[in-house]
């Protein structure tokens, strides 16, 4: 069974042939930053994870349902769509 990337420790994360500790420190470090996960598919936009990397990681880890509930601070990603949106309206 999956385990959730949410709840995932950096030791959770390393017992992924693919992931590195700099890799898993990194995935926390995101996710403490900008919350939990939507899916995970969003893994690539931690640095050092690219799509490719987070298909694979798909294998491994789900993102649960108590995701993103709440929570203030918007991924870079976000705030592009956002920017978009904004010039798109104006």
């Amino acid at each position: 069974m999956a385990k959730d990337v949410n709840i995932a420790t950096t030791h959770d994360l390393e017992q992924v042939p693919q992931v590195s500790a700099a890799c898993a420190e990194a995935i926390v470090r995101w996710r403490d930053t900008y919350g939990p996960f939507k899916d995970i598919i969003e893994l690539a936009e931690v640095p050092g994870v690219d799509h490719t990397a987070a298909m694979q990681l798909a294998a491994f880890f789900t993102a649960g349902a108590n995701n993103r509930r709440g929570r203030d601070t918007a991924t870079p990603a976000e705030e592009a769509e956002d920017a978009r949106q904004n010039r798109t309206d104006q």
